[in-house]
């Protein structure tokens, strides 16, 4: 590998569920944003490789939460019924799709990208609005694309970008999220801990363990004066001490999936337009069909321009 290439991750779950809603009351309207997104990535990225993540059942986090997640609405059924176009779709572009047992696709992500960091001239951009994920960033190396306007328009996240709009390195990520009131996976956080109050914490202290020992001196020592942090907080925090260790594993992404049959080749983005082409033009997607034929088209004018 001599010259810098890209490797895509998506993240299913977001792509697909932010497609349907985009408007419901369509019966393709899924299959039609799915596959406009999809070819604004192609277009945008132009990926060597190629691969889609996505959650099967249960995660290992279930077995230590029991009401994990316990709150997300159930795949609404007209959704269900466009899902077999959707892999049908995926198919004919030749996108490889990974999922394993008992680990969510954050998780997988995070090991695909982890393993690509031993290619010295591979990028890895990982398409998700899942702003967990962020704690992968990792200089140019790991990319997060967080998309708008299904990937017509598209925010960078980088060190610097994560550190601008948080204050926090990516590794700090994983505390913020472990500290601060979020109710998205249903986890009873530590309650009305706000992203301002955990991340001036954080900022001053780098880490949940420095933080609660600075707390246990004021205990200690009442007379200690404390300007950065309200005493109401304090105590908040301090009665979840014993849980912070599970809170911080809870949001840690896991970096050991087993991907012992992974091989960057099996993962090469080569897709055979005539049969993408084909599935549009049966679905009536004439709009894509022309996307489809501008991509190629550009594509073929970067391939003879490279001959110079």
């Amino acid at each position: 590998m001599n010259k810098k290439e890209k490797f895509v991750i998506i993240d299913w779950h977001h792509l697909i569920f932010r497609a349907y809603y985009a408007m419901s009351n369509m019966k393709k309207w899924a299959i039609f944003w799915f596959a406009s997104i999809l070819l604004n990535i192609i277009e945008k990225e132009n990926p060597d490789y190629f691969v889609i993540t996505f959650d099967l059942f249960k995660s290992f986090r279930h077995d230590k939460y029991e009401n994990y997640k316990a709150q997300r609405k159930i795949t609404p059924d007209d959704l269900k019924e466009q899902m077999p176009k959707i892999y049908e779709m995926v198919e004919k572009m030749w996108i490889p799709v990974f999922a394993v047992d008992w680990y969510e696709a954050d998780d997988l992500i995070w090991s695909l990208a982890i393993k690509n960091l031993e290619f010295e001239n591979l990028e890895t951009i990982i398409v998700t609005g899942d702003m967990d994920i962020l704690q992968l960033v990792k200089n140019w190396k790991t990319t997060v694309a967080i998309p708008h306007k299904w990937y017509k328009e598209v925010i960078y996240f980088d060190e610097e970008k994560v550190f601008e709009k948080y204050w926090l390195t990516p590794k700090q990520i994983i505390c913020l999220k472990a500290i601060a009131w979020d109710t998205s996976d249903n986890i009873k956080w530590i309650e009305w801990i706000w992203d301002i109050w955990a991340t001036k914490l954080i900022k001053k202290f780098w880490s949940a363990k420095k933080i609660f020992e600075e707390f246990e001196k004021l205990e200690k020592n009442p007379d200690l004066k404390c300007d950065f942090i309200k005493w109401a907080i304090r105590k908040k925090l301090l009665n979840w001490k014993e849980k912070i260790d599970d809170l911080i594993d809870m949001t840690t992404i896991r970096t050991d999936v087993p991907l012992d049959n992974f091989s960057l080749e099996n993962v090469k983005f080569s897709w055979i337009k005539s049969e993408w082409e084909k599935f549009l033009r049966n679905e009536e997607f004439f709009s894509l069909v022309r996307k489809l034929e501008k991509i190629e088209s550009d594509k073929r004018l970067e391939e003879q321009l490279m001959l110079f």
